[in-house]
């Protein structure tokens, strides 16, 4: 009880349902503390939504009749973010590769945070990162040709980060995977966006070694190797690491996707995220199977739907 106290006590927002096993309670007791609340049972906790819901009851009341505790933090805001840059918040770092960094903060009011830090920034990952009103697109194949291939070339922003993790430049320490054949290899690493301790959101990236594949729109038959084997050989990886087996996991790649590099995505299916939704991500299965069984140039030729920020 004392460490779930100690736990509750990092939550801003306390919502405190009552709820009877058998019979209805004529009194509703006044709450002021939970020190003196009996922990039962943890029913469910959502890192993603930063909440965690709990069941017990109060001394004075018969345990029968139970009362349920959910336990959410209040998002942040421009109020409350000064604290970070307080003197009393302490970083640590976690890896550095090329303009990205991993920290964790601690000590400051918004309690334990997990920091990416992007310098020198370019103009583009501003816009990346800033608010910003967002579109569903339709690109034909045409589309692509004229209009989106050209951007590609001209306007991604720099892989280096990308070949330094493929060539053992950095973030060697991550790696949870590697596999170098030069055609159907590919590095398994964890995913900015994960922690790399809670399971429930585990997010994994695949990275692909061979350079010639920029998204979706380029994978063709020729390629189903490469995929087959990302999904067998991650499958065995995520559970000999993680002990998760593969019916847990999502594979999916994102079209349009965050860099033009081919990767695919790996999280548990528990993991709640804008970045499984339809609009951007294509499950690894399906894509293998519309190759197989439609057309084997499937993704050069089908119209692509796609949520797109304004800028």
């Amino acid at each position: 009880v004392d460490s779930f106290l100690l736990q509750l006590a990092g939550f801003n927002l306390i919502d405190i349902y009552l709820s009877m096993a058998d019979q209805r309670s004529d009194t509703i007791p006044v709450i002021t503390s939970l020190k003196d609340f009996k922990l039962q049972q943890v029913l469910s906790i959502n890192p993603k939504q930063k909440s965690m819901s709990v069941c017990g009851h109060w001394p004075e009341e018969d345990p029968t009749t139970r009362a349920i505790i959910v336990a959410e933090k209040q998002p942040i805001t421009e109020k409350t973010i000064d604290s970070l840059f307080s003197k009393s918040a302490h970083l640590k770092q976690n890896f550095q590769n090329d303009i990205y960094g991993q920290f964790e903060a601690s000590n400051c009011s918004l309690g334990e945070l997990k920091l990416t830090t992007i310098f020198p920034a370019t103009e583009k990952h501003i816009l990346k990162y800033m608010e910003q009103s967002q579109y569903l697109l339709r690109e034909t194949p045409e589309d692509y040709e004229l209009i989106t291939r050209p951007f590609i070339q001209a306007e991604a922003m720099s892989l280096q980060w990308v070949y330094n993790i493929l060539e053992g430049r950095s973030e060697s320490d991550r790696v949870v995977h590697r596999d170098p054949d030069l055609s159907n290899g590919f590095i398994l690493v964890p995913d900015l966006k994960w922690d790399s301790s809670d399971l429930d959101n585990l997010y994994l990236i695949a990275i692909v070694m061979r350079k010639d594949l920029q998204s979706l729109r380029d994978v063709t038959s020729d390629h189903l190797p490469l995929l087959k084997n990302i999904i067998l050989k991650g499958k065995e990886a995520v559970k000999a690491m993680y002990g998760i087996h593969g019916n847990q996991l999502r594979f999916y790649i994102h079209y349009q996707p965050s860099f033009y590099h081919l990767h695919v995505h790996i999280t548990n299916i528990k993991y709640e995220s804008a970045s499984v939704l339809i609009g951007r991500s294509h499950l690894l299965d399906d894509i293998i199977d519309n190759i197989e069984r439609i057309d084997e140039h499937y993704y050069q030729k089908r119209v692509m739907n796609f949520v797109l920020k304004e800028s």
